[in-house]
């Protein structure tokens, strides 16, 4: 990710655009995370 980050994110924009595309993603994960848990009736996720 970070090779790619220096090669196509450039410009100012280019890396904003980058930091929110990775925050949603980490939001993204964190929504499906918490769905699962629900689902599957424990409170935490393994290993944390």
């Amino acid at each position: 990710g970070r090779s790619l980050l220096l090669r196509f994110a450039t410009t100012a924009e280019a890396q904003e655009e980058a930091r929110r595309a990775a925050a949603r993603t980490l939001s993204l994960a964190e929504e499906l995370q918490t769905a699962a848990l629900k689902t599957a009736g424990i409170h935490h996720a393994p290993g944390c």
